[in-house]
């Protein structure tokens, strides 16, 4: 079950960036819309952010398989690897909605964007404005997630 959700998470981020990167590469031409680049940035962090997590759970998993065999059962039922698997969905959709909506605030000199891809530090760089508070945040939230996940 946990394997499968990895398995979706690694397919639907891949899926978010190889369709617009395959068309830039055949028509040669390295843009992005604006809106475009902020819908591929949000789903791209929700489920890059959700993976993280979801390794943590699975980490998790075994833990309990290895030093709790006997109750493994109760421990990790169906109802909980439910539950666990939701709340990864839910941590990476409220993160990606922090970032992205920085990345929102953030005045930009143009409306394309001449990146194949849509990152959170090639945007800063592209702002027209001082993005010192919105790095602050960015780099709190990745020391965050990389802190808990490693726990």
């Amino acid at each position: 079950f946990l394997l499968s959700n990895l398995s979706l998470m690694d397919l639907c981020y891949s899926s978010v960036i190889t369709p617009r990167m395959l068309v830039n590469f055949l028509s040669e031409l390295n843009i992005i819309s604006y809106a475009g680049c902020m819908s591929q940035l949000y789903f791209f962090l929700v489920f890059v952010i959700a993976e993280c997590y979801m390794l943590t759970v699975m980490a998790y998993d075994r833990y309990v398989a290895i030093c709790r065999p006997l109750l493994y059962n109760i421990i990790m039922s169906h109802h909980v690897c439910s539950l666990l698997v939701a709340v990864v969905y839910v941590i990476g959709l409220i993160g990606s909605t922090i970032e992205t909506s920085l990345m929102l605030q953030l005045p930009y000199c143009g409306v394309l964007i001449s990146h194949y891809f849509c990152d959170i530090l090639p945007l800063m760089k592209l702002s027209c404005s001082s993005t010192y508070d919105v790095e602050v945040i960015v780099y709190f939230e990745a020391g965050f997630n990389i802190t808990v996940t490693g726990l």
